[in-house]
């Protein structure tokens, strides 16, 4: 092939693909618009939902804070004995004595 040919080829795909892309034969007409959807956060009854849980069980969050407290106070005392652990096996790989 020569030069001329593959320009003439090139130039006859370009012509052939700009007609169809005018013509809208490959265009798509079918474009959906999305829809803005209403933003309601409906805080006033979320709130009621919680004040009426709350007075059915007058107890929970008061359970609930007393449950954490033990909760913390455990994890904390494990957390300061794993750090002691921690810190002797350091000094022992470092220094090699207890």
């Amino acid at each position: 092939m020569t030069v001329k040919t593959v320009s003439a080829i090139v130039v006859a795909i370009t012509l052939v693909f700009t007609v169809l892309i005018a013509t809208k034969g490959v265009a798509n007409d079918n474009v959906i618009v999305p829809e803005k959807k209403p933003a309601t956060l409906n805080l006033k009854a979320k709130a009621e939902t919680v004040q009426n849980w709350l007075a059915s069980r007058p107890d929970a969050v008061s359970t609930w804070v007393e449950d954490a407290k033990e909760y913390q106070e455990q994890q904390w005392s494990e957390g300061k004995t794993q750090t002691t652990n921690n810190i002797k096996k350091l000094r022992y790989f470092f220094l090699g004595e207890e």
